[in-house]
């Protein structure tokens, strides 16, 4: 990766963690414990059901022993090495070594429309925002919802482009869906992206500061920009997103609420030129 991108990686994700954050455990018992090693996979939303690529794993709660775990190919869980935890930008769990390899669990909750959503090779899935890691092996997953921002944003671009082409155009839409109006300074949209088998601090990142007409919303209003971004990677299916920014002041953090705004994820397949399946 270019050192321009290892610098946004860094920065942006510090604003993921923070809209995945973990919360502190909810009081209860422990029931579904996996066996040291192996892992537990809960969600607030009852009949959630569990994915790992294109194995459908069950409804939560999802035990998966040490044992399980290895016949997927994914190694058991470990107190220094190998971790199950959230991937930084919501899209899944993971176990594994973080930065290295981080073998992607995917969730689909039962309502799809109260929910942000992500699109993989295998289909839909939901949103993570954060959840509740009872313990080494313990993970009941929050998801992250469609109506938390003020602004809702929504990206298009095509589904398929090729490794000759150095750019993708993004049409990169903001609507204040709020009975309010959205105001603040240094508007910016990051995108994202990466494949499902890419850890979650190594996608790629690119950055445009927005005119400064985005950086208020009067109730209703909608902008709409097309951005051409320089595409890396090589081959696959990429998971694109865009996040809207805005901050409180000139030098100021994210505005509480409104500053760090996610969409849908949409599907990017690179292909080699002339390749159709």
């Amino acid at each position: 990766m270019a050192t321009r991108h290892k610098l946004l990686a860094i920065l942006l994700a510090t604003a993921a963690i923070s809209a995945c954050k973990r919360s502190d455990p909810p009081s209860g018992n422990h029931k579904n414990e996996a066996p040291p090693g192996g892992i537990v996979i809960d969600a607030e939303a009852a009949g959630t059901k569990v994915y790992y690529r294109d194995h459908e794993l069950g409804t939560v709660p999802v035990t998966l022993t040490a044992s399980q775990l290895g016949e997927l190919g994914i190694p058991p869980v470990t107190e220094k090495v190998t971790i199950l935890d959230g991937d930084g930008w919501g899209e899944g769990l993971f176990v594994g070594e973080e930065d290295v390899h981080e073998y992607r669990f995917n969730l689909l909750a039962p309502d799809s429309t109260e929910f942000l959503t992500y699109q993989t090779p295998w289909g839909v899935r939901t949103k993570c925002s954060g959840g509740w890691k009872n313990s080494l092996n313990r993970y009941k997953v929050k998801f992250m919802r469609r109506d938390l921002w003020a602004v809702r944003l929504s990206i298009e671009a095509p589904s398929k482009i090729t490794t000759d082409q150095k750019t993708i155009e993004v049409r990169f839409t903001c609507k204040n869906n709020s009975a309010r109006e959205v105001k603040g300074y240094r508007a910016r949209v990051d995108f994202s992206w990466g494949t499902m088998g890419t850890p979650w601090r190594t996608r790629f990142h690119y950055q445009v500061d927005l005119p400064q007409d985005w950086n208020a919303f009067a109730v209703g209003q909608v902008r709409t920009m097309t951005i051409s971004v320089p595409w890396s990677g090589r081959t696959g299916s990429y998971s694109f997103f865009g996040i809207y920014n805005l901050f409180t002041d000139a030098a100021g953090e994210h505005l509480a609420g409104d500053g760090s705004v996610y969409g849908d994820s949409i599907l990017i397949v690179r292909e080699n030129p002339g390749y159709s399946k």
